[in-house]
């Protein structure tokens, strides 16, 4: 499996660096921003970062984003935000494989399949008409 995903990022990595060409592939960055009314702009959160999604026709590799927040004995609240895991899904396949890395090498972690009517846990359910709004 570690070839399939090192051929994916290649693929998608070739895609985003023709992006002019491609009509179906790119990279989406999901932001979480508030707005300040103080300061009238909007501003991301220390608990938050920018969210990649990298895709090509139907393959798709998103960041799952963990926070670490520790308080000090005198209070004071500091936080990390990391990358804890990478989803590769294949709608298609209806496929999920989670990596731990964005590496050609990374050791897979988990593979699921999703049904058509199922939720399952940490993917997207594309494949239920029933939710769409």
């Amino acid at each position: 499996m570690p070839f399939v995903f090192f051929f994916i990022i290649s693929c998608l990595s070739k895609a985003y660096d023709t992006h002019k060409s491609c009509s179906n592939c790119g990279t989406i960055s999901v932001k979480s921003r508030y707005y300040d009314s103080l300061t009238n702009s909007y501003k991301l959160t220390d608990k938050h970062r920018d969210l990649k999604v990298w895709y090509k026709d139907s393959l798709i590799i998103q960041e799952a984003q963990t926070v670490n927040i520790e308080t000090d004995i005198n209070g004071i609240e500091k936080s990390e935000v990391t990358v804890d895991h990478y989803t590769f899904i294949d709608l298609r396949s209806r496929s999920f494989y989670i990596y731990n890395t964005f590496k050609a090498d990374a050791p897979l972690i988990k593979k699921f399949a999703q049904s058509d009517t199922e939720s399952v846990g940490g993917g997207w359910n594309f494949y239920d008409s029933s939710r769409i709004m």
